[in-house]
């Protein structure tokens, strides 16, 4: 089951049921050994991470551990244990009543938190980019929808208390649970010959859902390079024997969009991406090379500490529509910046030939974003929210 809001419905609901349902919320008993994930779109990214990590160190013995998502029919599938129910919408929202500790990743539930409950938001990414509108109004001033906000480091706290509307005092530091697999081997997915491989991750400009992101949101959903030239810029990419998988956002407007079946070029939808199998994060453990814009996968990538280059050709277009959450983006952006295709071929070039000039940078950057460099993020989580097996 699922319910697609807009912002308009989502405020009047904010307003009438969900603030009764904030009152009974208070008044009811927590179980401090019921752990509930929620997620307004697919189950991935840090909810999943954190979950497999508590089934995998069996705190689903002593928790009771349910899970709601957009597709919680097919995730049941590939989990069979006797302390774990996946759910849907309306049954998640009774659970949320009797939940002692609530996690959420993508979205939230407009109720506010129990007396003796806890509810972490761990979000999907340190903020570059500026917060939409739309996250604004779902967090008016006073709400009281988490009792605690995850930041990746002391320094990106006030920014974090604009986008949820929070005070300091309830933000967390702590990497991110996604991050953990940056610290594991790399898996070597299958992907053909190369000796250099890059991840391409462009944010979207227009989201199938109609919000565009620059001035000119007609444009293609791959900066820099256009259709014309992937037939040429393939065949430079085999003379130096580097191969990109451009992996295009969950949001982009794929109207625009055909899968090209380059060996050197390979460009996926998310749906195209997820059935290949592949996991991003493990991914990006077997690449040589990110490329990005300003999408906030790369502050992840600096705890591989590998070269970045970032498409910055609509970056004034894009300050003046959405925005950043700082006045000056590219200090915290430390890698090459792409504005043109021969831009392009020199970052491809470069890392053919192990030329990298900006390992101080990262270093710098990094030191600014991640305070926790450990890969111990999930266990760190669970005992903020006082989670023990």
């Amino acid at each position: 089951m699922k319910f697609n809001f807009g912002l308009k419905t989502k405020r009047f609901l904010s307003n009438t049921v969900f603030k009764v349902l904030s009152i009974i919320n208070k008044i009811i008993r927590h179980n401090p050994n019921k752990v509930l994930f929620y997620s307004n779109v697919e189950f991935r990214d840090n909810n999943l991470s954190l979950f497999k990590y508590m089934i995998d160190n069996h705190y689903d013995d002593k928790y009771q551990i349910i899970c709601y998502s957009s597709d919680y029919k097919l995730i049941s599938n590939y989990f069979n244990l006797s302390n774990v129910r996946f759910v849907n919408l309306v049954k998640c929202i009774f659970t949320f009543f009797t939940a002692g500790k609530v996690f959420y990743t993508f979205g939230h539930l407009p109720i506010e938190a129990g007396k003796e409950q806890e509810i972490l938001q761990i979000w999907h990414g340190t903020p570059l980019k500026d917060v939409d509108q739309g996250s604004l109004l779902t967090h008016p001033i006073g709400h009281r929808y988490y009792t605690k906000v995850l930041s990746t480091s002391k320094h990106f706290i006030p920014m974090v208390t604009r986008f949820f509307n929070v005070p300091k005092s309830s933000v967390v530091v702590c990497g991110m649970p996604r991050n953990e697999e940056l610290f594991e081997p790399s898996p070597q997915y299958e992907l053909g010959n190369y000796t250099k491989l890059i991840i391409w991750m462009p944010t979207f400009r227009k989201s199938w859902r109609g919000f565009a992101e620059t001035d000119n949101p007609s444009q293609s959903s791959i900066p820099i390079i256009n259709t014309s030239d992937f037939v040429q810029f393939n065949s430079f990419l085999q003379t130096i024997n580097v191969k990109i998988i451009i992996k295009l956002h969950p949001a982009q407007d794929l109207k625009q969009y055909r899968q090209l079946g380059f060996d050197n070029l390979v460009i996926l939808s998310h749906n195209d991406f997820v059935g290949k199998g592949f996991d991003m994060y493990r991914l990006l453990v077997q690449s040589d090379a990110l490329i990005t814009d300003y999408s906030s996968v790369f502050f992840d990538y600096l705890l591989l500490d590998k070269p970045i280059g970032f498409t910055i050709d609509d970056m004034k277009s894009y300050g003046n529509k959405r925005g950043f959450v700082m006045d000056n983006p590219l200090n915290y952006m430390p890698g090459f910046k792409i504005s043109s295709l021969d831009d392009l071929k020199t970052f491809c070039n470069n890392l053919a030939s192990g030329k990298d000039d900006f390992k101080s940078e990262r270093s710098r950057v990094n030191s600014l974003v991640n305070d926790f460099k450990d890969g111990l993020f999930c266990k760190r989580i669970l005992e903020i929210m006082e989670i023990y097996n």
